[in-house]
């Protein structure tokens, strides 16, 4: 065993260039795993974040009018008096059937 240390010790010495660039090209891969490894990750997280935020606070609210085929001029939204209640004691919240007329 001291024999093959001895011999490696001496190769590694008579050609140092050669060495040194095995050992550079063992670290710089080792260190790009480690940065692509953490940069996957990175994004991982970020992405998690972001899907979980998504749709938070919506609430959408669906009716239908309750008089017949046209008795109202078309595209026109139908009465709900909960979503008006909501739009009005609820803050952060909007009626958005200004856009739709």
């Amino acid at each position: 065993m001291r024999e093959a240390i001895t011999q490696s010790i001496q190769n590694l010495r008579a050609n140092k260039l050669r060495s040194f660039l095995t050992m550079f090209g063992i670290l710089w891969g080792m260190i790009s795993v480690v940065v692509l490894s953490a940069t996957g990750e990175g994004f991982r997280r970020g992405n998690d974040k972001v899907l979980l935020e998504l749709g938070k606070n919506i609430g959408i609210v669906w009716g239908r009018s309750h008089e017949p085929a046209g008795g109202r001029r078309a595209r026109r939204p139908s009465d709900l008096p909960d979503a008006r209640r909501c739009a009005r004691d609820c803050r952060g919240v909007f009626d958005d059937r200004r856009r739709q007329s």
